[in-house]
């Protein structure tokens, strides 16, 4: 499949795809409505810069949509019209539902467009310990194997539209609606880093915070499940702080048999915040 792709969004994660794609052998060219930032990242990397989406060379068979879910839809379809009708058509947004509302019913049939997800950000360096979700649309085989020859050896599991967004949700829409807000609080109350737990969630945090807020709000906004998952842990912790020593002690002492790899975390933590 080697060949010339085009990267649309050349933000951190379309900058990663850029990069990656590369070391596959792919010929890379990159649009972004922000010129100036395409026009760094394709330098940076060696890569064509596009002044114009319909400036990608229709010859080539292979897009790449990293802009976000708000934005994926519409640039799928529009690209339907430009690249070949035996093109394909990769989007990575974190939420699915709102592309394929979008995009049903007005893709060329002869078309691949493959969902994926990379559970992952930018910094990620081997894939052969990452995850990548892929959700099909039409042709779960077709797609599945785009997916996979891009992706691989980063595990690919398939899920449907409903099935994603509702573990995105928890996964997260929820982390980020918790982190935002606790933070918020802490500011409030001039205690950000007092204790070692605070400095290890806002060292979590900021894998999640350094995402555009635009992004940030998408994760959160677009994805239908948020509301439904939010009451969910809400009832779950009103049930905790009601709940007597003993339920609490035992729901810890599960979860401690249940989340692979926590004392692993416990003293990687503390050993990294020791030697800062």
């Amino acid at each position: 499949m080697a060949g010339s792709s085009l990267v649309v969004g050349a933000g951190p994660m379309g900058e990663w795809l850029a990069a990656h794609l590369r070391k596959k052998g792919e010929k890379v060219s990159i649009y972004d409505r922000n010129l100036y930032r395409a026009r760094k990242v394709a330098e940076s990397l060696k890569c064509n810069y596009l002044a114009r989406l319909d400036g990608f060379n229709t010859a080539a068979s292979k897009a790449f949509i990293a802009t976000g879910s708000e934005h994926a839809g519409p640039l799928i379809i529009r690209l339907s019209s430009i690249l070949p009708s035996n093109s394909a058509i990769i989007d990575i947004s974190s939420v699915k539902t709102p592309v394929l509302h979008q995009i049903r019913g007005k893709i060329p049939a002869k078309m691949t467009v493959a969902l994926a997800h990379p559970l992952f950000g930018p910094g990620a360096g081997k894939l052969s310990d990452k995850y990548v979700i892929f959700t099909p649309f039409r042709n779960t085989r077709r797609e599945y194997g785009v997916v996979a020859h891009f992706f691989r050896p980063a595990h690919i599991i398939t899920m449907s539209c409903r099935e994603h967004d509702k573990l995105m949700a928890y996964c997260m829409s929820i982390p980020r609606l918790f982190t935002l807000s606790i933070l918020r609080k802490w500011v409030a109350l001039d205690a950000v880093s007092l204790t070692t737990s605070q400095k290890a969630l806002a060292m979590a945090a900021s894998t999640m915070l350094i995402d555009n807020p635009k992004v940030f709000s998408e994760i959160v906004a677009l994805n239908p499940y948020t509301g439904s998952a939010l009451s969910d842990l809400v009832k779950e912790m009103l049930s905790l702080s009601k709940a007597g020593r003993r339920t609490i002690e035992k729901r810890v002492s599960e979860s401690l048999k249940k989340i692979p790899g926590l004392n692993k975390y416990y003293n990687e933590t503390y050993r990294f915040l020791e030697n800062r």
